[in-house]
């Protein structure tokens, strides 16, 4: 079985390859008024903000995981079911 790819560790190494080749992230919009229709703005910090958060909320869930299971296993052992200490 392939091992389960970690999606956000990919992009955050192209985002790098991408930036060494001299690349940038950019938010495209459309502007009929604009030279050449679009507006162009800088969308490194925020996907740099989106990834954080990411990872932020990845540590968090497994902290809950983790407690949820202590206490799972903690009312398991109190009420004599199977699995619990």
């Amino acid at each position: 079985m392939k091992e389960k790819e970690d999606r956000l560790q990919t992009i955050k190494e192209l985002l790098e390859k991408k930036k060494r080749e001299g690349n940038q992230l950019c938010w495209l919009r459309y502007n009929r008024h604009s030279t050449y229709n679009y507006d162009i703005e800088n969308a490194e910090e925020d996907v740099t903000w989106m990834i954080y958060e990411i990872e932020r909320l990845r540590e968090e869930s497994a902290n809950y995981r983790e407690f949820i299971d202590s206490l799972r296993l903690q009312m398991e052992g109190e009420l004599g079911l199977k699995g619990g200490e």
